[in-house]
């Protein structure tokens, strides 16, 4: 009995393990999400504002073949996976 016991505790207590981290892993995708959301409002304020990257700018002209439209979402983009790298490099991601 007391094996059946402790048996079904361990059940117990893992499955609130696993519901905790399920929880947790989907409020850190979301903080995640809004955080990358905020790179690509600022990316577009600074365009709006004529603030390029000029690399990255010229990057996405020559991808666009001067379409203005892929040019400005090629640009957008790389600006955003751009600064996303320089976070991860830096270690300066806490979500």
């Amino acid at each position: 009995m007391l094996v059946i016991n402790i048996t079904v505790g361990i059940a117990i207590f893992l499955l609130l393990v696993a519901i905790t981290l399920m929880y947790s892993s989907k409020r850190s995708k979301a903080k995640r999400d809004d955080w990358e959301e905020s790179i690509y409002k600022q990316v577009v304020r600074d365009l709006k504002n004529n603030k390029k990257r000029y690399g990255l700018w010229k990057l996405a002209m020559k991808e666009s073949n001067g379409l203005e439209d892929t040019c400005e979402s090629l640009y957008i983009a790389y600006c955003v996976q751009s600064i996303i790298g320089e976070h991860e490099i830096l270690g300066t991601v806490r979500i």
